[in-house]
């Protein structure tokens, strides 16, 4: 059972569960899926610590009060034997928690956990395993999640040192698209399996493993609306592979650079002529967290004032439906979430870039109108209050 500081972790049961459904969905081999469902749940960094006092409780079934219809959906893997194991397991943790909130002890939640950031790194490499050094899957449990981050690093050094130059070449692939403000520079969808084969080995990613499924049989375009989804690759003048992206119809599912490394920051306004393919500008299209869409279609870099704004429209955009009439809700506490909401876009500031805003100290709070008192400030720090 995973505490912090004094507290039992509420959270700890369903995050066994999302582990081992994840490393189900994402890894090939039994072995790497039992590692990932083991290993994943400590890597993970929660985020908003909220502590849950002594109080009457609930039913054991629902303890925090969170609807079954609002519970991930996990029902497809209950028949495999790693998401059996992680769900014994995180009904043992369940009921501790229980029990020991029964008993007196604080509970303490979290609003959600964010996965490490080098998950798809590992992820690679475990994929890889099976193919370049089967037998280190033989003692793959005994291997930490450091270690492992050190061993997919390495792997990924090596498969970009394969090829220095990145050019993947243009065979296997179609739809030229010519990017407009950098000349060029153009997009081009990878439709057959070698040509994933070359990206994925001059990119140093696992494109080339997993991903027959977003080819066309024999290089021939099919008969679907899904067809132009699928693996896009960015190529900069002189044909080096730069950016590769899954995309589908609602939006990219992935974009990596080489080494599966965040795209550089030069590369973020080719998006938009490839967006513009799939979605007219100003319609909903997911796309990842550091590229900001603007209304009229063109894409940046998301700045640190573009996460506090949505962040704050996020918190402040409360509706409430009575009948058929939608009101707007009326903010009470606009310091309090102001407070919460500048919080929350530093994590992930963080998580983006590897930089954290300095707090601001409680006399600057003080200063600035919020409040600082010392039992707030206690509780918010998870300590019990004088």
């Amino acid at each position: 059972m995973r505490r912090s500081g004094t507290s039992l972790d509420a959270t700890l049961g369903s995050l066994q569960r999302t582990a081992a459904a994840l490393a189900i969905g994402s890894l090939d081999d039994v072995r790497a899926q039992r590692w990932m469902a083991l290993r994943l749940p400590a890597a993970c960094r929660p985020r908003d610590r909220m502590t849950l006092f002594p109080s009457p409780f609930g039913t054991p079934l629902t303890p925090w009060g969170i609807e079954a219809e609002y519970q991930p959906d996990h029902s497809c893997y209950a028949d495999h034997p790693v998401y059996r194991d992680a769900l014994a397991q995180s009904e043992g943790s369940d009921r501790t928690v229980v029990a020991g909130y029964l008993r007196g002890e604080s509970v303490v939640t979290y609003a959600g956990n964010s996965v490490p950031p080098t998950l798809e790194v590992v992820t690679d490499w475990l994929n890889g395993l099976s193919e370049d050094d089967p037998r280190f899957l033989e003692k793959l449990l005994r291997v930490t999640w450091a270690q492992a981050e050190v061993h997919a690093e390495r792997w990924h050094q090596r498969m970009l040192a394969k090829r220095a130059d990145r050019v993947a070449g243009n065979e296997g692939t179609v739809d030229r698209l010519d990017v407009p403000v950098m000349p060029g520079w153009y997009w081009v969808h990878v439709v057959t399996d070698r040509a994933l084969d070359a990206e994925g080995e001059v990119m140093g990613h696992c494109v080339g493993r997993g991903y027959d499924h977003t080819t066309w049989e024999g290089g021939v375009r099919p008969d679907d609306c899904r067809a132009d989804a699928g693996i896009w690759s960015l190529r900069d003048p002189v044909g080096r592979s730069r950016v590769t992206v899954e995309i589908a119809l609602d939006g990219i599912v992935q974009a990596q650079g080489p080494g599966n490394e965040r795209p550089e920051s030069e590369t973020v306004p080719a998006f938009e002529i490839l967006l513009t393919k799939f979605v007219e500008p100003g319609s909903k299209f997911y796309v990842p967290n550091w590229v900001k869409r603007e209304e009229t279609g063109a894409t940046r870099l998301r700045t640190e004032q573009d996460i506090l704004a949505d962040h704050m429209a996020y918190r402040h955009g409360v509706f409430y439906e009575l009948g058929d009439v939608v009101v707007p809700g009326v903010d009470t506490q606009p310091a309090r979430r102001e407070r919460y909401s500048q919080r929350e876009a530093a994590a992930q500031m963080e998580e983006l870039w590897g930089v954290r805003p300095r707090e601001p100290s409680r006399r600057e709070r003080h200063e600035a109108g919020q409040p600082w008192y010392r039992q707030h400030e206690r509780q918010r720090n998870g300590r019990t209050p004088r």
